[in-house]
């Protein structure tokens, strides 16, 4: 968000209030995070007008020193006008749990206030207490530590600090990349009514959102939880499109994606008599929902574990249209992809595409056929040696 004036001397920011002031042709700057602390903002500002005018430097404020453009705080809230300011409001949520993640840890717990005091050990110590206390999973590390490294660069370009700390990346178990069969998501299907939420009216919204991701290869909880009413147009040839909003797309690009078959049942069916800006999906809550079902139904049902997602149902989508020999263009436009690096990793070969490629290079020389009759005539003579065999034996 931009920084909007509050009253003088403070002024709102994306998390929180920055405070300014001049008394004497001596300026002050600090910050004071949460959006619920007006109160406090108000007493800094007034406290340091007090200090300033008595000759006094502000308590935990080195003035004229530069001190608040070495601070967290202000390293986050640069990093998000110059790289955040524009990305869809889901992931700038996210972005938030992150930063707060950060400060509750390096500022709360290490005492950490400036950018230039954090070196690789104090990253590896946040690293050790995501991993080791949090339980977070590798990939989930790497994205929280991206804000950090995000933070450093801008910083260092900047020349707020002379270089960035060494960040050790997490492995990942490469999850993300799982896809499910037919038959898979059929059974993903009929367990969507296993689970009891005491309302079978969220199984039937379960199973038509899982039928909905099955089907676009949207993003889960971005972009098919926020379908509304107003995404569902007609395209040039009058097919039933879902636009996704830029505002809701990691890529901040709005796309299309044509729908049919039961998604599009699904679609017509949960929009009727909604106005215009409600969500199809606004029920579905995403812990108590979403997650308590694969957690408690799907993995023990599947006999699944971590490299089972939600996420791969996306990965799904991709995986079958490059089998299907998509233009490897077109799934890219699908997906919402920025790079086509990106899409590339979808053309995995399955069971499926090997086979039909043995298949087809077999039909180019004709040794499947030759094959077969090889087989045949090896069977042939087996049968045939055999039965030498046993006439011999009868003869002694």
């Amino acid at each position: 968000m931009a920084t909007k004036q509050v009253e003088r001397g403070i002024y709102m920011t994306a998390t929180g209030y920055q405070i300014k002031c001049t008394v004497k042709g001596v300026p002050f700057n600090t910050f004071v995070l949460g959006h619920d602390n007006l109160h406090k903002a108000r007493s800094v500002l007034a406290q340091a007008k007090s200090d300033l005018h008595q000759g006094l430097s502000p308590e935990k404020q080195e003035v004229n020193s530069g001190t608040s453009t070495r601070s967290l705080q202000y390293a986050y809230d640069e990093t998000w006008k110059h790289q955040w300011g524009a990305v869809s409001d889901d992931y700038a949520k996210k972005i938030g749990q992150y930063w707060k993640c950060i400060t509750s840890f390096l500022v709360d717990e290490l005492k950490l206030t400036r950018i230039d005091k954090v070196t690789a050990k104090h990253v590896d110590e946040y690293v050790h207490h995501l991993r080791d206390f949090k339980g977070n999973s590798g990939s989930t590390i790497n994205n929280k530590l991206g804000v950090l490294s995000a933070m450093f660069k801008l910083m260092h370009r900047h020349g707020v600090i002379s270089g960035s700390p060494e960040i050790k990346w997490q492995e990942t178990a490469g999850a993300r990349l799982r896809y499910y069969t037919h038959d898979e998501e059929q059974q993903v299907l009929e367990l969507c009514d296993l689970i009891d939420f005491h309302d079978t009216e969220i199984n039937t919204l379960l199973q038509d959102f899982t039928k909905v991701l099955f089907a676009t290869g949207m993003r889960p909880w971005m972009e098919a939880h926020n379908i509304q009413r107003s995404w569902i147009r007609q395209d040039s040839s009058g097919n039933t499109i879902l636009t996704v909003p830029k505002r809701f797309s990691k890529t901040n690009k709005e796309r299309s994606i044509p729908i049919t078959g039961a998604a599009l049942e699904v679609i017509w069916r949960r929009s009727s008599g909604l106005e215009k800006d409600e969500r199809l999906f606004k029920r579905l809550d995403y812990k108590w929902h979403c997650n308590r079902f694969w957690q408690e139904v799907v993995r023990p049902s599947m006999g699944w574990g971590e490299d089972e997602v939600w996420y791969g149902i996306r990965h799904t989508f991709a995986t079958r249209l490059c089998e299907l020999n998509i233009n490897l263009k077109t799934v890219q436009e699908l997906m919402g992809h920025t790079n086509i690096n990106q899409t590339a990793q979808y053309a995995k070969a399955t069971d499926n595409s090997k086979a039909d490629a043995i298949g087809k290079l077999s039909g180019m020389t004709g040794q499947r056929d030759e094959g077969t009759a090889s087989f045949q005539m090896m069977t042939n003579s087996k049968e045939r040696s055999e039965e030498s065999f046993l006439k011999i034996r009868a003869v002694k």
